[in-house]
């Protein structure tokens, strides 16, 4: 009798623990760090994706290289020894330190040049987009919510401008501004204010019928509260995806004008500087001027792109769904 009431209660225990262990959350771990990935579903993505983890660790890698440049790199870019000039790199037999990746046609070190040219097209991305982001969402916003005269001037405005090739429309700006870095930034956020300015405003449009936002207006708040507490905050998640995505282009953009002449000064290392450059000499077997400056640039450009598609898909589902 005691024995069968001892198995009984044994399998009772069986069952609860099994019970407990179906309703238990499973755990993850990454480098020591315990979490739950059912409500930790944004971290889990980014933690579960080697592609995007590698990108981010080389975009580490790459602004530490930046911001630190006076310390890492090996020489002045722009100190010339016309007696190293076109030295190869340092695993050719005619190779000499410190010019690790070799020199241009006028004795300037290439990884230098490099390293302090990712940290220009680093600063020239990431400044202009955040200057195009604070014009383009205050239009929008401006368009979506005074509506009328406001919205039709300021939609035309983005009609001309989206209407116009990006290249063309910074070339003009720079042939009327003149060459300089703060100016290259400036020209930069005047070409893409337009497509967030677009995106804010379509927003605001489809949020201006929430229940919510109608009780805002019936309480009396004010525009600038309106606009900034409830318009704004609701359409962060699109303005981070466009951001991540504009800042390789104006990167991109940056090394164009500068390839052609038109962009930062010749006295300011640049990797489009550094890709004109080496173009002279490419076929006369200098190919390390212009190929190590153009695999750091497609390097950035490649890492940031991973990353915004991630962050796309992570903060909007549906649009890989879609894809």
């Amino acid at each position: 009798m005691r024995t069968d009431e001892n198995m009984s209660m044994n399998q009772h225990n069986e069952f609860a623990s099994a019970l407990y262990a179906e309703e238990a959350p499973s755990k993850a771990r990454f480098l020591g760090l315990c979490y739950i990935p059912a409500k930790r579903p944004f971290l889990h993505s980014f933690l579960g994706n080697k592609l995007v983890l590698i990108a981010c660790l080389l975009l580490l890698v790459i602004a530490c290289c930046a911001v630190f440049a006076p310390w890492v790199a090996p020489v002045d870019p722009l100190e010339q020894t016309l007696k190293a000039r076109l030295r190869p790199p340092v695993w050719n037999k005619d190779g000499t330190r410190p010019y690790y990746l070799g020199t241009d046609s006028l004795g300037r070190d290439v990884l230098s040049n490099n390293i302090y040219g990712l940290r220009v097209s680093m600063a020239v991305g990431f400044l202009s987009v955040c200057l195009s982001l604070l014009i383009g969402v205050s239009l929008g916003l401006l368009a979506g919510h005074a509506r009328g005269v406001w919205e039709t001037i300021i939609m035309r405005a983005v009609d001309v401008q989206l209407s116009l090739p990006i290249i063309m429309l910074a070339l003009c700006f720079m042939v009327i501004f003149g060459q300089g870095l703060y100016k290259m930034i400036i020209v930069l956020a005047i070409t893409g204010w337009a497509e967030y300015a677009r995106t804010v405003r379509s927003m605001v449009l489809s949020i201006r019928e929430k229940e919510y936002l109608e009780s805002a207006y019936a309480l009396g708040l004010g525009p600038i509260t309106i606009m900034v507490k409830y318009l704004l905050i609701n359409s962060i998640t699109p303005i981070l995806i466009l951001s991540a995505v504009q800042v390789p282009r104006m990167i991109m953009l940056e090394a164009s004008l500068s390839f052609l002449g038109l962009g930062v000064p010749v006295t300011t290392p640049s990797l489009g500087l550094a890709i004109a450059r080496g173009y002279d000499v490419l076929f006369s077997g200098s190919w390390w001027v212009s190929i190590f400056p153009g695999v750091a640039l497609m390097i950035l450009v490649s890492c940031i792109n991973i990353f915004a598609d991630w962050l796309r898909d992570a903060l909007e589902p549906r649009s890989r769904e879609q894809v």
